[in-house]
């Protein structure tokens, strides 16, 4: 079993590979060999909580330089905003909050349910999410080609376990409705269903006493919805009604259960799917169709185990698609789509094998289907698939998630939504993204944040952030491994490194140090660490033979090192080492012990008031003494933290406090407490970070 403790960190971020490789640990590094001793940093290592104001900004105003530990937060890069941390969701699964997510992923923050697009080209998202492109946006935005934007202040009121918006459509005249389970709309009472005209919400009449699971337009400018309500208006109106301009009205009895799909056609027929199986009193197995006047059955319906209809979409010769789970249509064997051409259902080849969700139709006539599929016709299609008339193909590779959003624009670009979170090769976005009939694409504003994981915070002044990690590009500026920003946009420094960065540091003279997996900076070569002096980079020495995971400086300006390297600057210096401004040195036989399989590696380093140094990683001995995973060095020997941690344990961060009353002497729920006599409280507490094989 494989149990996990976890407490403040010096630096919590975790590396992008699957062997368990660790994060690096920030902290402050000493001058070049010929600058002077640096001064004091006001504190070496800090958790990023303790800088930040109620909004989630920095405040820097306290003079404090040196490294920032950003565990259990995400940056926010709003445009034209400093930099906003917000707390980190939970983690999906155990372990995963050790990963780090990088800045700000473009998109939304919660499932799209609905979209639709304007005359003028504007794409509408509905759904369960507060925020979009770092934007506060209450279950709702508006995509202009360029930036999101909030619709007022949005809907509210939605209940508990609901994804609130469900289904969006647009008028002629460029009037946007909304439907769902929320009860106000921009402040104002509307019940389940509202109207935006551009710059206000309005409710329609009294609304719904249920839920709007679908909306529908007709070529007269009618409003039809559908959903699991039994009253429209005030009225009786079970399951379906129409909303004429001025008031609401049922079409005729209605259906005997939930209507979750509503199409138009141009003949002004009216095609309604979901679990129903009467409709306006007559048998009509999932899917009917009104007329204006009367119900009527499409054939013998769809059937299956657990039958339903979610999706329909009419193409430009009328023929209707519909889509959801079911087995036939019609009596024609046809899994989870099919097709009806005005009097019989037929197959779409082979079908999918998962449910379908959402349908839409271009105008040269290819049918798209999303939702919770991992084949379409036979063909590996994540969640997404087009049909051109007599084949399925894959979009890409796909969605990681089900699709419940479909739309096409003008100019034939899809856009999905729904709750996945990456589309296509290496191209992450939160929940909504456009398919250009080749890529997938975020639809976020000015590219912002990173465009690959943080894995390092420090900040030298009141407006200047560094971060490091395996980025390519910061904002819409490339910057290779490694960015500053500076209270308004983020810049590179110079050409950055060949390879990935792990920790970082800035010292009292304003350098910044910097630690990986690199063996060139700024074009130059610098193995697995370098400094910063505001305009280039140099190396230290010859730098490790090997990656660098962790950095601490001491008082006196000695910086130290710990990775998986065995040599620095040609030294033997296992895992562990000092550099004072002029060479690097080894600390004592540094760590051993490990089996082959499991290579000796230092993830954490710490210094405290008194010149000591902490280690944590994984390794069996430190200086030839017996040591679990995590040591402590006094400038002269190592000496192990009682039986330090459980077999096969790693230690992957490390943060000391100054003074807390605990009484321990032992590793116990990741906290070490050692006695100090000269202390006013009398006891110093170390905090590790790590995983324990049990």
């Amino acid at each position: 079993m494989v149990s996990q403790f976890r407490a403040i960190s010096l630096f919590t971020v975790w590396l992008m590979i699957a062997t368990l490789a660790a994060p690096a640990v920030p902290a402050a590094a000493p001058a070049a060999a010929n600058d002077s001793t640096p001064p004091a940093l006001t504190t070496t290592q800090r958790p990023l909580a303790e800088l930040l104001r109620p909004d989630g900004t920095l405040d820097l105003t306290s003079g404090f330089r040196g490294s920032l530990d950003p565990s259990g937060w995400n940056l926010s890069d709003e445009p034209d905003a400093a930099p906003r941390f917000v707390p980190a969701a939970a983690p999906a699964d155990p372990g995963d909050e050790y990963w780090a997510a990088g800045f700000h992923v473009p998109g939304v923050n919660g499932a799209v349910n609905a979209l639709a697009l304007d005359g003028a080209g504007n794409l509408y998202a509905g759904g369960l999410f507060t925020t979009v492109d770092g934007v506060s946006a209450n279950r709702i935005a508006r995509w202009d080609g360029a930036t999101w934007a909030p619709l007022g202040s949005g809907l509210d009121g939605c209940s508990a376990y609901t994804n609130c918006v469900y289904a969006l459509a647009v008028d002629g005249a460029g009037y946007l409705y909304a439907g769902g389970d929320f009860t106000t709309a921009g402040g104002v009472s509307a019940n389940r269903v509202a109207r935006w005209d551009g710059a206000a919400w309005s409710p329609l009449g009294s609304g719904m006493n249920h839920d709007v699971f679908a909306l529908a337009m007709d070529e007269a400018g009618n409003l039809y919805a559908g959903g699991n309500f039994t009253t429209a208006g005030g009225a009786p109106a079970k399951c379906v009604a129409q909303w004429n301009g001025a008031y609401w009205a049922p079409l005729g009895s209605g259906m005997n259960e939930t209507v979750y799909a509503l199409a138009a056609d141009r003949s002004g027929n009216l095609y309604a799917g979901g679990q129903f199986t009467t409709a306006g009193g007559v048998s009509a197995y999932y899917i009917a169709r009104w007329d204006g006047t009367v119900w009527s059955a499409l054939g013998s319906g769809v059937h299956g185990n657990g039958t339903y209809v979610f999706a329909l979409a009419v193409d430009e010769a009328g023929y209707l698609y519909a889509g959801g789970d079911f087995i036939t249509a019609g009596g024609v064997v046809a899994y989870n789509i099919a097709r009806w051409d005005g009097a019989v259902w037929s197959a779409l080849g082979s079908g999918m094998n998962g449910s379908v969700y959402a349908l839409a139709v271009d105008g040269a006539g290819y049918v798209y289907a999303g939702g919770w599929l991992t084949t379409a016709g036979g063909v590996s299609a994540n969640h997404i698939a087009r049909w051109d008339g007599a084949v399925w193909s894959a979009l890409g590779s796909g969605m990681n998630g089900a699709v419940y959003a479909l739309v096409v624009d003008s100019a034939g670009h899809l856009t999905a939504g729904g709750r996945s979170t990456a589309s296509g090769v290496g191209a992450p976005y939160n929940f909504v993204a456009q398919w250009d009939g080749t890529h997938w694409a975020d639809l976020s504003h000015g590219g912002n944040g990173m465009s690959h994981p943080i894995y390092a915070l420090a900040a030298e002044n009141s407006d200047r952030l560094y971060a490091a990690g395996y980025f390519l590009t910061a904002g819409v500026v490339n910057a290779h491994y490694i960015a500053r920003w500076e209270g308004d946009s983020w810049s590179p420094l110079g050409s950055g490194m060949s390879h990935r960065v792990n920790a970082l540091v800035v010292d009292g003279a304003g350098h910044l140090y910097a630690g990986g997996d690199f063996n060139t900076a700024g074009g130059i070569s610098a193995n697995h660490i370098a400094w910063w002096d505001g305009a280039a980079w140099s190396p230290l020495g010859a730098g490790m033979d090997a990656s660098v995971r962790a950095l601490a400086v001491d008082d006196a300006g000695n910086v130290y090192a710990g990775g998986q390297f065995t040599m620095a600057g040609g030294v033997s210096a296992k895992h562990v080492a000092r550099w004072n401004g002029v060479a690097w040195s080894a600390l004592g036989s540094g760590m051993t012990g490990c089996p082959t399989n499991q290579p000796c590696v230092v993830n954490a380093l710490v210094t405290d008031d008194t010149g000591g140094l902490y280690a944590g990683g994984y390794f069996v001995t430190a200086g030839e003494v017996s040591a679990n995973s995590i040591a402590h060095w006094n400038g002269a020997a190592w000496s192990a933290l009682g039986s330090g941690i459980s077999q096969d344990g790693y230690v992957y961060a490390l943060a000391m406090d100054s003074a807390v009353p605990h009484r321990w002497g032992r590793i116990l729920g990741g906290r070490w407490d050692q006695r100090e006599p000269d202390r006013p409280l009398g006891w110093r507490s170390l905090v590790a970070l790590g995983q324990r094989h049990e």
